[in-house]
């Protein structure tokens, strides 16, 4: 059976991703990977944040659950699902990179994290 950091360094090793964090609601880093600058501690706090914010709007505008939040900026983008109850699965692409097969393996691997959580 896969360990969580290996699946996290799968992800991490995907053409055009270029980190991987794992990150509780309470903002913490739980695992992650890759070679982005970004900090991982920074990037999961802020991360619960958002997605408390996204939840509350997609209630207001009636979408139901949040299954995928993209933040896109002129560097590239943040892709943020849930991995399981109570933790998200943060995915920062670069910018050129093919959003489909990112996202196919984001849903591919989710429930591969659920089970490590």
């Amino acid at each position: 059976m896969s360990s969580l950091s290996d699946v996290v360094r799968a992800l991490a090793d995907r053409p055009g991703v270029e980190a991987v964090v794992v990150a509780s609601m309470d903002g913490l880093p739980i695992a992650h990977d890759g070679r982005a600058a970004s900090d991982p501690d920074a990037v999961a706090a802020l991360a619960a944040t958002a997605v408390r914010h996204a939840g509350r709007l997609a209630d207001g505008a009636a979408l139901g659950q949040v299954q995928t939040i993209a933040l896109e900026g002129d560097q590239g983008t943040l892709l943020l699902t849930p991995a399981a109850p109570g933790s998200w699965l943060l995915v920062l692409v670069e910018p050129d990179a093919n959003f489909g097969r990112v996202l196919y393996d984001l849903r591919r691997h989710r429930t591969a994290l659920a089970t490590l959580l």
